[in-house]
């Protein structure tokens, strides 16, 4: 499966499909390139389900099996507070790639960014599709509109654990507070992890009170300060595999 090319499709039938079932931003390539010489490829809905199938004469498919990929024991959630464009995009794309659940941009006191969010959306899911196609992920991380830090208590407060990006250059008593990746012990039974990361310029005093208030923990995930988007990421790989 890891050779074939994956295409986008979000209502994946079993059986004969002809082209209007395949989404429009992915026929030319799907039909033209491969030009119907009976071709596997691989299909994906975004929402765990995929397919095999065999590209034949006639712009049509032959679909073999829908089959629904297994939910991951650890879902992770990735607030992060928007950067700027090309910075976002990365986010996007390696997200999608690592396995991400949930991805929602926020703005936050020391935001360089405030980005539209309608244009947030409009940009987001073609770079979220091309992602999950490239890694052969089923599973598209879910978008969450854009909002400011301090509404997202609710959001967080029905995460299993919640953490958020520390650095190294914390004060002194932060510093001893935080945890290191080496402390993380994440039980089996947890389901859901929420991982917050801030702007360069970190969060504000006020916004890491009302972190701590929501029940984040500071998590120094590295000896050197990050860019949001290598934090971002970091984090969330380090998350997904730190159960015990």
């Amino acid at each position: 499966m890891g050779s074939m090319r994956c295409f986008f499709c979000e209502s994946i039938g079993s059986g004969r499909m002809c082209r209007d079932a395949i989404d429009p931003s992915e026929r030319k390539h799907l039909f033209n390139v491969l030009r119907g010489d009976s071709r596997r490829v691989l299909l994906i809905d975004g929402k765990g389900g995929f397919a095999e199938a065999s590209v034949l004469p006639g712009e049509t498919l032959e679909v073999g099996e829908f089959k629904t990929a297994v939910h991951p024991l650890t879902r992770v959630h990735l607030i992060v507070a928007a950067p700027r464009r090309n910075q976002m995009d990365q986010i996007l794309r390696q997200a999608a790639e690592v396995g991400v659940w949930s991805i929602r941009f926020v703005v936050a006191d020391r935001s360089v960014a405030i980005p539209d969010d309608k244009n947030i959306a409009r940009r987001s899911i073609p770079i979220l599709k091309e992602a999950c196609k490239q890694s052969h992920n089923p599973f598209m991380p879910q978008l969450k509109p854009l909002l400011r830090l301090g509404r997202v208590g609710p959001e967080i407060n029905v995460m299993d654990r919640v953490f958020y990006g520390a650095a190294p250059s914390l004060g002194e008593k932060k510093a001893r507070d935080a945890l290191m990746p080496g402390d993380l012990r994440i039980p089996q039974v947890i389901e859901d992890i929420c991982w917050l990361v801030g702007p360069e310029g970190g969060f504000s005093p006020e916004e890491e009170d009302f972190l701590a208030v929501c029940g984040a923990a500071p998590l120094c995930i590295g000896r050197h300060v990050m860019r949001v988007e290598t934090a971002a990421i970091a984090g969330c790989v380090l998350l997904m595999n730190a159960r015990q």
